[in-house]
């Protein structure tokens, strides 16, 4: 009886080991998809080259007339505020408004702006042309550029503005400048983090009586940044909702060998007597 019992009992020890050994694998729920901003489709210059940034201008998103009459006007209303008021927290305020009503728009003009100030700082200007078109300019880009930063986290914008501007001020303004601590406080804490992060959601809604352009009788332009593309006017819908499923027509297959009808066999053909021949007729064809 002592073997059977010592059997009995090395078995039991042995499930009991296996049993406390055995752990459950909790299989949790994947996070739902981040929201991210329409305005990320738009192309971005691959480095901070002159050629990299009017390559982006080729693109089917860009607006008609890109480098002409569009980057030529599409700073207009902020301009208008720019001369009116002359706070600087206002003039961010209204960049905040800009790019949360309107990022696509503000995205091309930001770049746009870069590439006409550089037409100018290469054509026949005078030393202090060359100037003012520089401090004009970057009352529009820094509050922008900035604007993006605070809205969207998104620092792309002000690394180009800082680093194009350190490359124009050599010889424009003869002074070397670097950026600030605030700046390169900003630029630091960026470049650790994707472009496409996980966004905050924000609400782009501003109301009349909390515009800056309101305030001063500014109206703004329509928010449609690329005219008559109709990639920019197809509907989109939010990564966090499944996509629709397309409707399928039925597939029309061909029918199995068996199921098919064995075709009538025809009448038996009646043989046609050839003629017979004699041993002195020529034989044809040879």
């Amino acid at each position: 009886m002592r073997p059977y019992i010592y059997s009995v009992v090395t078995v039991a020890l042995s499930m009991t080991v296996m049993a406390g050994c055995s752990s459950t694998t909790v299989v949790q729920e994947k996070p739902p998809i981040p929201e991210v901003p329409e305005y990320v489709k738009v192309p971005h210059p691959i480095n901070f080259e002159l050629a990299s940034l009017r390559a982006i201008f080729y693109s089917p998103l860009a607006p008609q007339d890109v480098q002409g009459e569009f980057s030529q006007n599409c700073d207009a209303e902020f301009q208008k505020l720019a001369q009116i008021s002359t706070s600087l927290e206002e003039r961010q305020k209204a960049a905040v408004e800009l790019v949360s009503g309107d990022p696509e728009r503000m995205h091309w003009c930001f770049y746009g702006k870069i590439s006409k100030l550089q037409e100018t700082l290469q054509g026949d200007t005078t030393w202090s042309q060359r100037q003012k078109k520089v401090f004009e300019t970057f009352t529009y880009l820094s509050p922008i550029a900035n604007a993006f930063l605070d809205v969207y986290h998104d620092s792309r914008y002000l690394r180009w503005a800082t680093q194009y501007y350190s490359k124009i001020s050599e010889w424009v303004f003869f002074r070397k400048v670097t950026p600030g601590p605030d700046s390169s406080m900003a630029l630091v804490q960026s470049a650790g983090q994707s472009n496409l992060e996980p966004w905050i959601p924000i609400d782009t809604k501003i109301s009349k009586k909390d515009s800056v352009f309101t305030k001063y009788g500014i109206s703004l332009a329509p928010t449609v940044a690329s005219g008559s593309n109709p990639l920019d006017h197809a509907e989109r819908i939010p990564a966090s909702q499944p996509a629709p499923v397309a409707e399928t027509k039925p597939v029309t297959t061909e029918p199995a060998l068996d199921d098919l009808d064995a075709p009538a066999v025809p009448a038996p053909v009646k043989p046609v007597e050839l003629p017979k021949t004699k041993a002195s007729d020529p034989m044809i064809g040879y």
